[in-house]
Parts: C-alpha cells; structure tokens; sequence
C-alpha cells in the first residue's frame, strides 16, 4: 500500500476562492463551518456521556422538569456574514454546574420568630453538597483544536473546487 502525500499549492485554491461570486463564497464558508464545529460538538457530547456515566450523577436523558437532555445544550451560532461560528454550552443551565463545578452548598438552618419578629436560627443547617468541575467543554476544545482547523482548510479545498468543477464547464 502506497503511504502517499498529496500536496496542494494553497495560493491555487486561494484563487479559484477569488473566482467564486459572493454567493458561492457564503456557501462554501458555511460548509466549512458547519463541518469543523460538528467535530467540537460531537467530541463534547461525547465527554459529557462519559461524565454522567461515570459519576451517576444525571444521565443525558430529559428531565420532566426542562423536557430536554443535557446534550440539547450544546448550540451552535452563526455570524451574519459567515465569518465565524460560536459553540457554547449556555443552551442549558445545568452545564454550567458540571463544567465549572460549585463550592459547598449550606442551609443556614430553621428561621424561629421571637418577641418582635427578631430571627433566630435554630439547628445547625444542613449540607447540599457540592458538584466536582469536570472541564468536558474545556476538555473537547484542547483535544480536537488541530483537527477542527485542519478540518475547516480540506473543506474548503473541496468545496472549491467542487464548485469550480460545476461551473468551469459551463
């Protein structure tokens, strides 16, 4: 089997990029995008099952309470003009809690109403707990930060050139 690289001149794509109308230039940024930014998304819900497995804390199922699973919350947006793309995990308040962990959670104990509604505290209060920081967004982005932008130049060479072959002929 012959191991094989295959070099492409980038100043060749660059300009067939410049050939393209603003239209096909849109297109083929947002293929690159959508393609690079689902390696992260998939590498972090990957994390995340391995995290509520693990730790049997949640599963990624729905909760009646929110009706949507916690894999729900990891959105994607689009700039306007298709120049960048953000990933973020603020679509679901829960992942939060398990990316950046919390500190320890304490009640401060039962309110007792005297002689002129003074307050005192009764008990002791009681412990919550807390939720250990598992970094999985943090985690995904270190792994596949070379991949994704590796990713995002092979899909706009074949982008490219897949529209210059559709056009060229014509």
């Amino acid at each position: 089997m012959n191991n094989t690289q295959l070099q492409v001149d980038a100043s060749s794509v660059y300009r067939m990029f410049d050939e393209l109308n603003q239209k096909n230039r849109k297109r083929v940024k947002r293929a690159a995008l959508s393609e690079s930014s689902s390696i992260l998304i998939n590498e972090t819900k990957h994390n995340l099952r391995q995290i509520m497995t693990k730790s049997g804390r949640l599963s990624t199922k729905s909760k009646k309470r929110t009706g949507k699973t916690l894999e729900q919350g990891i959105k994607r947006n689009y700039d306007k003009n298709a120049e960048g793309v953000t990933i973020h995990i603020k679509g679901d308040f829960r992942l939060k809690w398990f990316e950046l962990g919390t500190a320890i959670r304490r009640t401060k104990g039962h309110k007792k109403y005297g002689i002129g509604k003074e307050v005192t505290r009764t008990g002791k209060g009681g412990n919550r707990g807390l939720i250990k920081a598992y970094f999985f967004f943090r985690k995904a982005k270190e792994a596949k930060e070379k991949e994704i932008f590796s990713t995002i130049d092979d899909v706009l060479e074949k982008h490219i050139k897949r529209i210059n072959a559709k056009y060229h002929n014509k």
